[in-house]
């Protein structure tokens, strides 16, 4: 096996350190021949997962059709025995049931005390995950490549790879997909302790033109301030989020609002 092979299998199967992936990603924005393997094998992985998917999917129908043949086959048998379930439970226990006393009120239970806002950013945080598949932009658009190679990096949990990708192509005015990018960038800042401020200033960034991106802004925003431990601040973007039921995260809100207490609980 040759070594560009190995190093693109190496790649993809995230076997390479920090150091040589970095120098792998920078070799393939120089090396057209070598940007064609990579994508050719992207695209052999993925028809590779669709296959595997694709017999699962037929042995799940196979097997739920066995069980439904069963089913029917045994339906006579249980509704007879719960019949007759039915009827012994009525000999034994309806005697007791008439002679008991009517049943004393039952306070309702004590409110849950809000939960901290760590808890809280913990329980509600979810990663952003970008639609579309692992392959790339086109020789032809160098901005799309890169960007293509920034959100392989990013579906493959390769956060050290997005810092260093993003910020050359958020410097570039003809940069079309900034939106989606800070968003990429913000949760890979998240993922280390004492970003969340850059990370806040990656989501102020996406515009509200950009409206679904700015969607998810707003929701990220909230949690970040959560993760800090301002719940002021995280309620308020919450709030703004309720003003439209249609927006994305409006039910996610409404939940985190109502445990997050009262405002004067803190």
């Amino acid at each position: 096996m040759s070594s560009t092979r190995q190093r693109i299998e190496n790649y993809l199967r995230n076997q390479l350190s920090a150091d040589e992936r970095d120098a792998f990603l920078r070799e393939v924005e120089t090396n057209t021949e070598l940007r064609k393997e990579l994508r050719t094998a992207e695209f052999a992985e993925k028809a590779v997962r669709q296959y595997a998917s694709q017999r699962k999917d037929k042995l799940f129908i196979k097997q739920a059709l066995q069980k439904n043949h069963l089913h029917q086959r045994n339906t006579s048998w249980i509704v007879g025995l719960a019949a007759a379930a039915l009827v012994v439970g009525l000999v034994v226990y309806l005697p007791s049931l008439l002679n008991q006393p009517p049943p004393t009120h039952t306070p309702p239970p004590t409110q849950q005390a809000p939960q901290g806002p760590q808890v809280l950013f913990e329980q509600y945080y979810a990663p952003y995950r970008p639609e579309g598949s692992l392959l790339g932009g086109s020789d032809t658009d160098t901005l799309m490549a890169r960007y293509g190679r920034l959100r392989q990096a990013y579906l493959r949990d390769q956060c050290d790879s997005v810092r260093v990708l993003a910020p050359g192509l958020l410097e570039q005015a003809t940069f079309v997909d900034a939106p989606e990018a800070r968003l990429l960038l913000a949760h890979c800042l998240l993922q280390t302790s004492g970003n969340e401020q850059k990370a806040l200033q990656e989501l102020a960034l996406v515009p509200p033109a950009a409206a679904d991106y700015f969607a998810e802004a707003q929701w990220y925003s909230a949690l970040v301030h959560l993760k800090l431990g301002d719940k002021q601040a995280a309620r308020t973007l919450l709030q703004t989020i309720l003003a439209s039921q249609n927006h994305p995260y409006f039910t996610q809100a409404t939940a985190l609002v109502q445990s997050l207490g009262p405002e004067s609980g803190y």
